[in-house]
């Protein structure tokens, strides 16, 4: 009986049958063992070889993503640089208009826009830093410049509405307080100065306002009465002539009238009166040209 060479290959079925029994050759085997080696492999070199491309591919994607983002973030932070240092110097030029000490925004001198200048901005969390730090003192930045604003406009509308200058161009005759009455002889108190000019000589007004009055009120004769805002009013009396009627908005240095002397008048001149909150004041108190600027 002839012997074959080779190997038995047994199969075991579950089902309580008989084995199965498969002789194969050495060289078979062999080659069967090879194809095995080759299909595992090849599958692996496949799958390490496919997914290590995809992987780099996707590392090189979130690269660039990453570098778009930071130049992105390096661009936003230096528009915020920028905003930053205009809002700061206009905040130091309206302190230094209104001769008061420039606001503190509560974060050092410079605020957050000197600490970034030291730091390392190299990478995405150092950036979103600063970022955060200068967009926190840019806020604070811009309400102080707010404030700033509304205090020099407060001024600026105080100044448009308080009597700076003289209303007409004459020569003191009678000054503010308790004087002799020219009409009765007794002493009185004189709510105004008076200013003498030749007839006709223009009359303006002292500061921006409202015509209150415009017309003949006893002894001032022909009368403008001129309201400035929530504080004053002046009186410009024994007008020559009247240039405006009641309700018109008035600008400073606006012709008003002429010099006259209707009323109870001894002569040509103006009476003028500066009231305050319906108290007279000396209206030589409130000649200021240097303050206006029209």
């Amino acid at each position: 009986m002839r012997i074959r060479k080779g190997f038995t290959i047994i199969i075991v079925p579950h089902s309580g049958r008989r084995n199965k029994e498969i002789i194969v050759s050495g060289v078979n085997f062999l080659l069967f063992f090879v194809l095995v080696v080759f299909a595992i492999l090849g599958n692996y070199l496949f799958f390490r070889l496919g997914f290590g491309s995809l992987r780099n591919e996707y590392i090189e994607y979130e690269n660039k993503k990453m570098r778009k983002e930071l130049v992105e973030l390096e661009e936003e932070l230096k528009g915020l640089r920028s905003s930053f240092a205009m809002v700061y110097e206009k905040n130091r030029k309206i302190a230094s208009i209104l001769e008061i000490d420039a606001p503190s925004n509560g974060l050092g001198v410079g605020g957050a826009q000197l600490e970034t200048k030291g730091v390392e901005l190299d990478n995405r969390v150092s950036l979103l830093k600063a970022i955060d730090s200068l967009k926190v003192a840019l806020f604070v930045e811009k309400r102080l410049l707010e404030d700033s604003y509304r205090e020099l406009a407060s001024r600026q509308e105080l100044i448009r509405f308080t009597p700076t200058i003289k209303p007409v161009k004459g020569y003191l005759t009678a000054g503010f307080g308790m004087r002799i009455d020219p009409f009765t002889g007794e002493l009185k108190p004189h709510l105004g100065v008076d200013l003498s000019a030749p007839k006709g000589t223009p009359v303006i007004a002292s500061a921006d306002g409202i015509v209150k009055f415009a017309g003949f009120y006893h002894g001032y004769g022909k009368l403008v009465i001129i309201n400035h805002g929530k504080i004053y009013e002046t009186w410009y009396a024994h007008l020559n002539s009247i240039n405006v009627s009641i309700g018109q908005k008035i600008k400073r240095g606006e012709k008003i009238g002429t010099v006259g002397s209707t009323g109870l008048a001894t002569g040509t001149h103006l009476h003028y009166e500066v009231r305050a909150g319906g108290r007279p004041q000396n209206p030589l108190n409130y000649f200021y040209p240097d303050l206006v600027v029209d």
